[in-house]
């Protein structure tokens, strides 16, 4: 994998990242647990889906990968940047109803930007994950890992952008 391909990406970690955590800090302490309207989760609870979703890669094994390494791309990105649909979340994702900690939420996401930037830098980005297939698309390398979780998580940044227009507007 070429360099700029890699700085490219670390960048774009760093920047969704970094939109998601302004995002994030720009709700008032009492607008954090609160449900803005019928059937959303909470702010809070939508941080705590993505910090279940994309805290660490499946990458304790892994084996050589014998496709593109960037295949599955295109398709993850056109579902999850398809504002048009809504989606279900997975069990294991899903968030509870305990009140989430503001400071913590955002130092935790600090982190996984921190985590997921040195992951581009220092490891084989071309390596099929193993321990865990994504739903509907199966195993991914790592390079799908991470766009995945910039996708996923630029969809629920949005999210958050029109949940903090709601609260605002009460």
């Amino acid at each position: 994998m070429e360099a700029h391909v890699k700085e490219q990406l670390r960048a774009e970690v760093g920047d969704t990242f970094q939109d998601l955590i302004n995002t994030l800090s720009a709700f008032k302490e009492e607008q954090f647990n609160l449900v803005p309207f019928e059937g959303s989760w909470t702010p809070g609870q939508i941080a705590e889906h993505l910090v279940k979703s994309v805290s660490a890669i499946p990458d304790e094994h892994t084996q050589s990968t014998q496709r593109p390494y960037d295949e599955k791309v295109a398709p993850i990105g056109n579902l999850f940047l398809n504002f048009s649909i809504k989606m279900s979340s997975p069990d294991f994702v899903m968030p509870g109803n305990s009140p989430q900690d503001k400071t913590e939420i955002l130092e935790t996401f600090e982190g996984i930007k921190d985590q997921l930037e040195d992951t581009v830098q220092t490891t084989d980005l071309e390596a099929t994950c193993v321990d865990f297939e994504l739903p509907t698309f199966g195993v991914l390398t790592r390079y799908e890992w991470v766009k995945f979780f910039v996708f996923h998580t630029k969809r629920h940044t949005r999210q958050l952008k029109n949940v903090l227009i709601a609260v605002n507007s009460k």
